[in-house]
């Protein structure tokens, strides 16, 4: 399909890739690998392979921090692009956990490239695209995550990319078109504050999030032990480019070290005894008091509480180890530490589904509660993973005018617009689909714009599409949720909220168009009153 003008083009041709490590560890050798603190044990293992007959494994690991750590220096050259993909097990009788892969470069910059839910039944991959920066002595990646998991490595592979065409300069920047109206955001990982994409954020971007930087198991791994690194340099790149930071996340059901929930003198399970309660508390108040002062005012807005409701649950609240230790009182707490921490701070509560009626109505409920009691709560954060199938923007107007009636700030928090439904696995993504996407936007951002006067800012998750987690959740498939495509071109979506005549003529695609055209449905019960597409189910 030919697209108005080339800079909708939905993608560039790219050149040949070259692979520069593959790792299978078939001949038993360990080269390049080590542990990650030193207390830990490597070794090949033929307990369990994802290929071959042969993986690495891990054992012996005590502390979060700890694991497998894979040299890359003579691999790599700077400001380089590569695709690295791991694929992990956990060991037998482990059941499940949480790890991450992390990217060390010059011994003291860590960067979060990726993380994952592990099982025993089964492999799972963290991928992550990876700019090299411009210079460095040194560069490795670990992979960490839940204390005490021990877990095997296989089939890693570290892909060298071609360049990426030069970021447009030629097109309006997104921050000057809604200049006036909210802040243009973007969630970025430490990788993105260099090259090619740091040239992208800074062009049409205002605000930044942290994706991973700022969340409890990053920050503060280990009690009272912080690492500042990626977050200061966070801050300090928003400081130099003009833009505001905002701080996510504290109170979260994950995002947080193994032991903030354990006794730290038995290491037994918190309970809701009123001496347990008392250390979960004084946890969190040391660390939200720690970490917004620190910061001060070069963070003027902070996620406090994160995706706290469950409707599924009788009581609305979702039951999480912060729940089941200190009841519903645990919400306003966080904001009232915060608040105490940092008086100037906006202080959010943020979640995602606020968009449909189900979600909205019990965090109205609650948000309007806390407010009749004085707790300090300044916004309400709409994270709308969406998809251009559902919700309509009507639903999203809805939704703000609802929240509006508070009398608090909104933002958007964590916008992207997926091209299938969340059932649906495709296998590409057309030019049809990307340009019914781009109208999608343009109507998303019309409503958004009709609510300027308490929408503060609209922070996309995420810059581009090779970064976002939807090619990976709830299924591996083609994806392209973003303004920018994987080469870091503006696609019809950018075009959608900046000059929609530059549109072509809107198709008008279905799930089952996609169906019939390919795609995988997940959830046959659905869609039986569309026979012809049953074939196409396939095993989740």
């Amino acid at each position: 399909m030919a697209l108005a003008g080339p800079a909708v083009a939905a993608h560039a041709e790219t050149t040949a890739e070259s692979v520069v490590v593959n790792d299978t560890f078939e001949t038993g050798s360990t080269a390049g690998w080590a542990p990650a603190a030193g207390a830990e044990t490597i070794a090949v293992s033929a307990a369990q392979a994802r290929t071959g007959t042969k993986s690495l494994l891990v054992t012996g690991r005590t502390a979060t921090y700890m694991g497998a750590s894979r040299t890359l220096t003579d691999a790599v050259k700077p400001g380089e692009r590569y695709r690295l993909s791991v694929w992990l097990r956990l060991a037998a009788g482990e059941g499940s956990g949480r790890l991450n892969t992390t990217s060390i470069t010059d011994g003291t910059q860590y960067a979060s490239l990726g993380a994952a839910s592990v099982t025993d039944a089964g492999w799972t991959e963290i991928a992550a695209t990876i700019t090299l920066p411009p210079s460095f002595t040194s560069y490795r990646f670990k992979i960490e995550g839940d204390a005490g998991l021990d877990y095997h490595v296989d089939d890693v592979t570290l892909t060298q990319l071609p360049p990426p065409p030069p970021v447009q300069q030629d097109i309006p920047s997104l921050k000057d078109v809604y200049q006036g109206k909210f802040l243009i955001g973007a969630a970025v990982k430490t990788p993105h504050l260099t090259g090619p994409v740091s040239e992208l954020l800074g062009k049409h971007f205002n605000s930044i999030t942290a994706e991973y930087q700022m969340k409890w198991s990053n920050v503060e791994p280990t009690e009272g032990k912080y690492s500042w690194a990626d977050s200061d340099r966070l801050v300090a790149y928003a400081k130099a480019n003009g833009m505001m930071v905002r701080g996510h996340t504290f109170v979260w059901h994950q995002g947080v070290p193994g032991w903030l929930f354990n006794h730290p003198v038995t290491g037994a399970p918190l309970t809701n005894s009123p001496a347990d309660q008392q250390i979960l508390l004084n946890r969190m108040k040391t660390h939200i008091t720690t970490v917004m002062q620190r910061y001060g005012d070069d963070i003027p807005v902070w996620d406090i509480v994160n995706e706290a409701i469950d409707t599924k649950q009788a009581d609305g609240y979702r039951h999480s180890r912060w729940y089941e230790i200190l009841g519903p009182d645990y919400i306003a707490k966080a904001f009232e530490y915060a608040h105490a921490a940092v008086p100037t701070a906006k202080l959010y509560y943020n979640d995602y589904e606020t968009e449909f009626t189900f979600k909205a109505v019990p965090v109205y409920n609650m948000l309007k509660d806390l407010i009749a009691r004085g707790v300090p709560v300044s916004g309400i954060g709409h994270q709308m993973h969406l998809t251009m199938f559902n919700p309509t923007p009507k639903q999203v107007d809805d939704a703000l005018n609802l929240f509006a009636t508070l009398g608090i700030d909104q933002a958007i928090t964590e916008l992207d617009v997926g091209v299938s439904s969340r059932d649906l696995a495709l296998p590409t993504v057309s030019d049809d689909l990307l340009v019914q996407q781009g109208y999608y936007y343009k109507r998303l951002y019309e409503v958004f714009s009709a609510h300027a006067d308490d929408l503060v800012s609209v922070t996309t998750w995420g810059i581009y599409d090779a970064q976002t987690w939807l090619r990976g959740w709830p299924m591996k498939r083609a994806e392209a949720p973003r303004f920018f495509d994987d080469d870091l071109q503006a696609k019809p979506a950018y075009w959608g909220v900046v000059d929609p005549t530059r549109l072509p003529k809107e198709p008008k695609i279905t799930m089952w168009d996609q169906c019939k055209n390919g795609g995988w449905v997940y959830f046959v019960e659905k869609y039986t009153n569309e026979g012809e597409c049953v074939a196409a189910n396939a095993p989740r």
